[in-house]
């Protein structure tokens, strides 16, 4: 008996520390309010080339080294663009309440034809000044929408033609891969913490 005492012991403090790991380092993916998120199964963005509303050239590269969250829109938008750029807005504002790093906010025009990058810079710092308008041909586009599974399209043909588009928020991680998606209606508070949360996984 007294030799079996230490084995006990060691099964014990075994126990006890699984107890703890499983409780404080969860193995599976977060539960996530407002997010679908590809644990496992990002999805590595292809080339483009597009500009940014500086003038300087935007690529895939630019997706590297940070958290980008994208969204597609165009200036002329008369509702959604706008209400969900604030919301982005008032998400960064939610990530600096949690103590978390925002990540960097990107507005993509689908209407190049009217969006050159100086009016995209007028449009875009009005509702923050460090986020990113960014737009390009047709062709370069779509190679980013596809494969971020964004669609939009031309509706009608004088000047004051529309732009139909997807309202989802795109998150692409450090890698340059795409990571989760919120779709409609966006919530700031619950995006902040499925961010994080998303971050800490």
């Amino acid at each position: 008996m007294p030799k079996l005492a230490p084995a006990l012991a060691v099964i014990a403090v075994a126990a006890v520390a699984g107890f703890f790991a499983g409780r404080w380092w969860p193995t599976g993916p977060p539960t996530l309010q407002a997010a679908t998120a590809l644990f496992g199964q990002e999805r590595a963005l292809p080339e483009f080339a597009l500009t940014d509303h500086t003038g300087r050239a935007y690529t895939r590269q630019d997706l590297e080294g940070t958290w980008t969250l994208l969204f597609f829109g165009y200036t002329h938008c008369p509702d959604i663009c706008p209400i969900t750029l604030a919301t982005m807005s008032a998400c960064v504002d939610a990530l600096a309440a949690l103590g978390g790093e925002a990540p960097r906010v990107v507005f993509v025009s689908v209407d190049p034809e009217r969006d050159a990058p100086s009016h995209l810079r007028g449009y875009v710092t009005v509702f923050r000044e460090d986020f990113l308008g960014v737009t390009g041909p047709h062709e370069e586009l779509r190679k980013l929408t596809r494969a971020l599974g964004v669609v939009y399209a031309r509706d009608g043909d004088g000047p004051e033609y529309l732009v139909e588009h997807s309202a989802a928020l795109l998150l692409v991680n450090p890698k340059g891969e795409f990571q989760a998606v919120f779709t409609p209606p966006h919530e700031p508070d619950a995006m902040a913490r499925d961010i994080v949360a998303i971050r800490a996984h």
